[in-house]
């Protein structure tokens, strides 16, 4: 890639007003990167579907930018949340704020819920890595 980007208008113009930078590759094609992977898309399609129904390639296109676009929108207003309090990560609290600064109350309550019920891998493992960090240190010679 050589750096190049074109401006996009978005899908939803009243959500975002201002065009989207897209990064061009050499061949001067815009990049997909910020697109969802289309396979996963296509999956959920499916699974929300009733069985035996088909959806055109046209469709399952359009769905996949709304999903990114979706994703990019909330993802925008959870990085304002955490700036706005001084955070350098994005975290799920986070983004259950960005969906009630937006108006979508539903996600972040089924979002709340979903987290509830996940185990806390993630503190678990930090708690490891500074326990593994304080024997190494403990364990060194003194020079």
């Amino acid at each position: 890639m050589d750096g190049r980007q074109i401006m996009l208008e978005p899908l939803f113009p009243q959500l975002f007003p201002q065009p989207v930078a897209q990064a061009v590759e050499p061949e001067g094609k815009p990049s997909d990167a910020h697109i969802l992977p289309k396979a996963n898309v296509d999956r959920m399609v499916s699974a929300s579907l009733p069985l035996g129904s088909k959806t055109s390639i046209e469709a399952k296109v359009v769905v996949q930018h709304l999903a990114s676009e979706f994703v990019a929108f909330v993802t925008s207003e959870a990085d304002a949340v955490s700036k706005a309090r001084g955070d350098r990560c994005i975290t799920s609290k986070h983004l259950i704020q960005a969906f009630e600064n937006l108006g979508l109350g539903q996600y972040a309550a089924s979002l709340g819920a979903m987290l509830a019920a996940q185990p806390p891998t993630t503190a678990k493992r930090v708690a490891t890595v500074q326990q593994r960090v304080a024997t190494i240190s403990i364990q060194q010679p003194a020079a």
